[in-house]
């Protein structure tokens, strides 16, 4: 997912991008037409790596619970790892 979003976001934001990743191998690819606004990513992971991931690419992330201070340490934890 993160070597898929690197490459979408690099299109989007530019209409051509070249990536050498273990997944994704692009050589000048262009993707058209591009979009008129950014593209938000919204992320729903709630492990480790899915918080990183969120805190990395997200513009959005769902949180879930019944106990609104756990929720709030969380986005607070989210935002911290993203300021890192």
């Amino acid at each position: 997912a993160e070597e898929y979003t690197q490459v979408m976001q690099a299109l989007w934001d530019n209409g051509q991008a070249s990536y050498e990743g273990k997944y994704f191998q692009l050589d000048d690819c262009t993707a058209y037409p591009q979009p008129s606004r950014k593209i938000p990513l919204v992320c729903a992971g709630s492990s480790p790596k899915g918080l990183e991931f969120t805190a990395r690419y997200g513009d959005y992330g769902f949180v879930n619970g019944s106990d609104t201070d756990k929720m709030a340490a969380l986005v607070r934890k989210i935002r911290g790892m993203g300021e890192e």
